[in-house]
């Protein structure tokens, strides 16, 4: 929600932040029908309806909101590259995040113009860019430490974790990453359900070397814990009054 409002205001579009509680969260639903794109089409028929945002400009925005966590995915998962050569590190995380850049911008000054949209109103800062990079990199590494947590319940207590350890923080963040990434890819299938919870297993399983009915157990639990917080937010917005 903090990633979509700062691309919003970045494209030049202020919507109150009573309105977004109300009405952001309702777009989860439709995230849930193979296709995974409804939620962004929904989305698009209520920023025309209150705000005369543009279809156009709606996928505009929801692009960026689709490259902007793929992109720091992508460059937390090259961090798995520093336990061999820390300037292959360095040379992928800027071919990430500067090529994703480039090709955006090649986009937004060839290819969109073409499809009608207007280049005066679609400029997205490259400072905006990293910014919604660094707030997904947040929310992955917290998203880890959350995989990390669950695992210190659900593990042998023989077996226990350190939630404090550096590396521990990082395998988890690094299995969540490519849960999420996995999930993302397979475009058919309601939000990445079940193909996550198996990436997810496997992931866990190679990483925090824990077995493997922990790291399902672990999966399906991260799963439930965003569901209820999607649930949380969507009560939220339906208490919110006009």
């Amino acid at each position: 929600m903090l990633n979509w409002k700062l691309i919003l205001s970045g494209l030049g579009i202020i919507i109150p932040l009573k309105e977004t509680l109300k009405n952001f969260p309702r777009t989860f639903l439709p995230r849930y029908i193979p296709g995974s794109i409804w939620g962004y089409l929904s989305r698009g028929e209520w920023l025309l309806t209150n705000f005369n945002v543009s279809h156009k400009m709606n996928i505009y925005s929801s692009l960026l909101e689709v490259i902007i966590p793929l992109s720091a995915s992508l460059f937390l998962l090259s961090g798995s590259f520093l336990k061999f050569n820390f300037l292959l590190y360095l040379v992928l995380a800027v071919i990430i995040l500067f090529g994703f850049w480039l090709v955006f911008e090649f986009s937004r000054k060839r290819i969109f113009p073409r499809l009608g949209f207007s280049d005066e109103k679609n400029y997205f800062s490259f400072r905006r860019w990293l910014l919604g990079n660094f707030i997904f990199s947040v929310n992955w590494i917290l998203m880890g430490l959350m995989t990390l947590f669950l695992v210190t319940i659900f593990n042998n207590p023989n077996n226990q974790l350190s939630i404090w350890s550096v590396q521990n923080v990082w395998n988890a963040t690094l299995a969540y990453c490519t849960a999420w990434l996995g999930g993302f890819l397979v475009l058919f299938v309601p939000a990445g359900m079940g193909v996550r919870e198996i990436l997810f297993r496997l992931v866990l399983e190679q990483l925090m070397g824990i077995s493997s009915d922990i790291a399902l157990l672990v999966a399906v639990a991260a799963r439930f814990i965003s569901l209820l917080s999607e649930g949380v937010w969507l009560i939220v917005g339906i208490l919110i009054k006009d």
